[in-house]
């Protein structure tokens, strides 16, 4: 299992695509996350969950911003293909922003 949280800022979009391989399932954690699942629209709040099978055509956005995990079957390069042909030639290092050290480096008291 592969486990990501993203976090989009007010207006971002992830635009329609589906995957082969990897099933998802989003779970909101803060904001309102809006989705269209094969073409029906879906508004999600904080602790909402809901799952995107193989195959399924989805897009993801948010007017407010919102946090949420993606967690997946798995995370199979080259398994994104996009309703918009162009970004299917764009390289996943160009289209996506990876957050490798998050914070300033100071433990949190236990």
């Amino acid at each position: 299992m592969d486990i990501k949280i993203i976090i989009q800022t007010p207006g971002q979009r992830h635009p329609c695509h589906h995957h082969r391989q990897k099933e998802e399932t989003f779970y909101v954690h803060w904001g309102v996350l809006e989705m269209r699942i094969d073409g029906r629209r879906r508004t999600l709040q904080p602790g909402d969950m809901i799952l995107v099978q193989q195959g399924v055509w989805h897009e993801f956005w948010t007017d407010t911003g919102v946090i949420f995990d993606e967690l997946s079957t798995t995370d199979v390069a080259n398994d994104s293909f996009y309703e918009d042909k162009r970004i299917n030639k764009t390289k996943k290092t160009e289209r996506k922003t990876r957050v490798n050290h998050w914070g300033s480096g100071h433990q949190i008291p236990r």
